[in-house]
């Protein structure tokens, strides 16, 4: 088994959630819209109303990106033509970006279209996923580097096609997840050569000197990351159905929110009030409150998501 085989299969479970019982509990589930749903786009309106149209994102095993409304549930856009889709992003415009890692690309969606406006490419990279900041840099954390088999992260600058640096943390031997503080700093999270869950911090995000490991590693199996609007850092551990946040300055972990779903990745929603999450296992997209978690109080049923991302905006 060559190299980048063995990354993947040791990728693999990480990228499915872990199998478990069902959630209990009075729930709403919405079943997967008919053709018919599409008529109902809310696409349909102004640009404007990019940044107010509440819209639930999720990438799946079949190369989609599929985008849902938050409200009723409604399919409202099929995107295809990916080889395999991870990691989802949304910017400040309603802008979706999809890195596809098999094409060693990532591909950015305005609003409403299904053609991409704009294509992030490092050649001999695979981007797993993708964060955007306020000012509209873009980190994109490798799975690995065709060729070398390094794991590392790439900035863009707000619309360049090709990245203006790369950085590699050495404490990490697996990059998973990145995120921005509303300051423009960047999160990264990953795992070390013992397997065990890291986070780490780039003060000044791309600009920044070096990757520092912030020393947490209470998360066992990091999937998803978020800065909140009150700048506490969250961060999603797959194995335990749990949320974990923790303050920015000391590093103390402050809650845990646990989620009634075997959940693959996150998104906040703007008001920080509620969350989704995707559920590869009972192949649901679920909506939790925040930060009560439990039971989800919405299902979209979709096919083996694992991305996710949401309109509007959620950054800090």
């Amino acid at each position: 088994m060559n190299f980048q085989k063995s990354i993947l299969v040791l990728l693999g479970p990480w990228l499915l959630a872990l199998s478990g019982c069902a959630s209990s509990g009075q729930q709403v589930t919405v079943p997967i819209a008919t053709a018919a749903a599409v008529n109902q786009d809310p696409f349909k309106q102004s640009a404007p109303d990019a940044k107010n149209t509440a819209l639930v994102f999720a990438s799946n095993q079949y190369n989609q990106v599929l985008g849902y409304s938050q409200k009723t549930g409604a399919l409202v856009e099929t995107l295809t033509g990916f080889n395999e889709v991870d990691g989802l992003a949304t910017d400040q415009s309603g802008s979706l970006y999809v890195p596809s890692q098999r094409q060693h690309e990532v591909f950015v969606y305005p609003y409403g279209s299904t053609t991409p406006s704009l294509t992030l490419n490092d050649k001999r990279k695979n981007p797993l996923k993708v964060a955007v900041s306020r000012k509209g840099e873009v980190c994109v954390p490798s799975a690995v580097d065709v060729g070398s088999g390094v794991f590392s992260i790439s900035f863009f600058k707000k619309g360049a096609p090709t990245p203006f640096r790369t950085m590699r943390a050495p404490f990490l031997a697996i990059t998973r997840d990145c995120a921005y503080d509303a300051a423009g700093n960047t999160y990264v999270t990953g795992f070390n050569n013992q397997l065990v869950g890291e986070v780490g911090y780039i003060a000044g995000g791309g600009e920044g000197a070096r990757i520092v490991n912030l020393g947490i590693t209470s998360v066992a199996q990091p999937s998803g990351l978020q800065v909140a609007t009150n700048g506490d850092v969250l961060v999603g551990d797959q194995e335990a159905a749990t949320i974990h946040e923790f303050q920015p300055d000391s590093n103390n972990e402050v809650g845990r929110v646990l989620l009634d779903r075997n959940i693959v990745l996150f998104a906040l929603t703007k008001d920080n009030k509620h969350v989704w999450a995707t559920d590869n296992s009972d192949a649901f997209v679920s909506e939790f409150a925040f930060p009560g978690g439990g039971t989800p109080v919405k299902n979209i049923s979709a096919s083996s998501p694992i991305g996710i991302a949401v309109t509007p905006w959620a950054q800090p």
